[in-house]
């Protein structure tokens, strides 16, 4: 540079570590793909139908897909706001409990999302047309499954921040083998809900893979009782929606009683949380 030359190095030890950082996260992205995308493809090799009929049944799964992957929307937007925050407090103050408290943050909010889908089904389904909503009750299955997946983004930020990405790739390769396999075992036997199940498992799995697996390379103390009862107050949630279903009560009647009890279930949330989300307020201020 003195002479008035630049010169170009290139840091090959720097390389090698941004290369093993980065070549499994490739690997994880286009597992992910398969696992959320690919359904519509396998319907179409593995239902028992014509060729025509098996497309004719991906476009109605797909119709109740695209509805539930207002879910997924939600997890992106969610994920890109916490994942600089989890690195910025891994360089700076290390606080391990932060990202426990924040997945519960994304629990409360994510199953709050997720029975406000369901409850208010009758409204959003005209997102999609009338000859693609025959598979609209497979649409809880779906909520829950990205649910999962969104506990799975949440849980598994521990392979980034210690370095070890390879996990990240293993664990989504296993979630692609379990899509296969359920796909080739469920879809002759239940049609397209076969692939809605196929989903809830995959994503299941990769979380209870990610939490073991994660406990033992970088510790974090999460709440399980907490997140288990969030997840069963959701459940709760939509069966009692089945049941005002199946009342058949007058239209505005059924709207009314969605909404007091949605009302009440944000109260219980609000109020079996009140800490912690006054804690975690303050600590994005």
């Amino acid at each position: 540079i003195g002479n008035g030359k630049i010169e170009i190095k290139v840091d090959w030890k720097l390389w090698k570590q941004m290369l093993w950082y980065a070549a499994p996260l490739i690997v994880v992205g286009v597992a992910n793909s398969v696992n959320q995308y690919f359904s519509a493809q396998l319907q179409q090799f593995f239902l028992p139908g014509s060729s025509e009929e098996n497309i004719r049944q991906a476009g109605i799964y797909g119709g109740s897909m695209r509805i539930a992957l207002l879910l997924v929307m939600f997890n992106t937007a969610f994920n890109y706001a916490a994942e600089p925050f989890f690195f910025k407090n891994a360089a700076s103050r290390n606080d391990k409990t932060i990202y426990a408290k924040v997945l519960n943050l994304y629990l409360i909010v994510g199953v709050l999302a997720m029975v406000g889908v369901v409850y208010f089904l009758d409204i959003l389904q005209y997102i999609i047309g009338a000859n693609y909503r025959e598979a609209l009750f497979i649409i809880p299955i779906l909520l829950f499954s990205f649910l999962f997946l969104g506990i799975y983004y949440n849980i598994s930020i521990w392979y980034k921040l210690s370095d070890k990405t390879h996990y990240g790739s293993m664990i989504s390769l296993v979630g692609v083998a379990i899509t296969l396999s359920l796909s080739y075992i469920l879809l002759p036997l239940l049609g397209y809900v076969g692939s809605a199940w196929a989903s809830l498992v995959c994503y299941g799995t990769m979380v209870v893979l990610a939490y073991v697996i994660g406990q033992k390379y970088y510790p974090i103390k999460y709440d399980l009782s907490k997140m288990i009862q969030i997840l069963l107050g959701g459940l709760i949630m939509i069966m009692i929606n089945i049941f005002i279903k199946n009342l058949e009560l007058p239209l505005l009647v059924t709207y009314l009683l969605r909404i007091i009890i949605l009302a009440g279930f944000l109260y219980w949330l609000y109020q079996s949380n009140k800490l912690l989300l006054k804690e975690l307020t303050s600590n994005f201020a």
